[in-house]
């Protein structure tokens, strides 16, 4: 084993470095989630989604707006279905269509942020353009322990799709693909409709508390006598 090592919180990022043949320490350190897991669940008068922080760059609710104000034109959701944005200091395009439907509010601290995500939500939807491979975003792990369905709007062959798989924590929707997005968004109200909730497999979840995570990276410098 060389001296010298590398962590980063993907491995496909690691596969990148090591592509470039620098050394052969390598160790995936996800950031993982910092609060307690909630199992109770409880589900809103109407089916709300939520998206909390803020919408910039390539990071935009377009197709996600899109695909919910059609699904409201073809009376596939209820009309008083909600989208709440929790913290997006941007304008957003809001289409006429759902402007009643979506309630934007200020930027409140994380605990706050949590509270409404644990709380006030059905789902908490995470958008993450195509193109950047190995990114899982800090609101993943922030969403993962809440027992809320996450809806993904991703590139659905990434990590994110793979964690939501491995956990069971939600659903996967190609973030350029309306149809798709609109069919993920029924699998949610439907949750939601028949008061149900998703087997989570709480074992594989916690593995990415930042407890564990940390424990990983003790546990490999432990190894290698760097931990005094």
């Amino acid at each position: 084993m060389s001296g010298r090592s590398c962590t980063s919180v993907s491995k496909p990022i690691l596969d990148d470095f090591s592509s470039l043949g620098c050394h052969d320490g390598f160790l995936e350190v996800r950031n993982g989630y910092d609060y307690e897991e909630v199992h109770d669940v409880n589900f809103q008068t109407c089916f709300t989604k939520a998206y909390t922080g803020s919408f910039y760059g390539s990071i935009k609710p377009d197709n996600w707006f899109k695909a919910f104000s059609e699904l409201i034109s073809e009376g596939m959701l209820l009309l008083y279905s909600v989208v709440r944005i929790v913290g997006n200091y941007y304008n957003l395009n809001v289409p006429q269509s759902i402007l009643a439907n979506v309630v934007l509010l200020k930027p409140v601290p994380r605990e706050e942020a949590l509270r409404i995500s644990i709380m006030e939500t059905d789902v908490l939807v995470m958008v993450h353009p195509l193109g950047r491979k190995g990114v899982y975003s800090g609101k993943l792990f922030d969403y993962l322990a809440t027992n809320k369905p996450i809806l993904a709007l991703c590139d659905t062959d990434d990590v994110i799709a793979e964690l939501l798989k491995y956990t069971g924590a939600g659903f996967v929707a190609c973030e350029s693909d309306i149809g798709d997005i609109k069919r993920a968004i029924i699998k949610c109200y439907l949750l939601w409709k028949n008061k149900e909730v998703l087997p989570r497999n709480w074992d594989r979840i916690s593995q990415n508390s930042r407890r564990s995570q940390t424990q990983i990276l003790i546990d490999y410098l432990s190894a290698q006598n760097i931990l005094m």
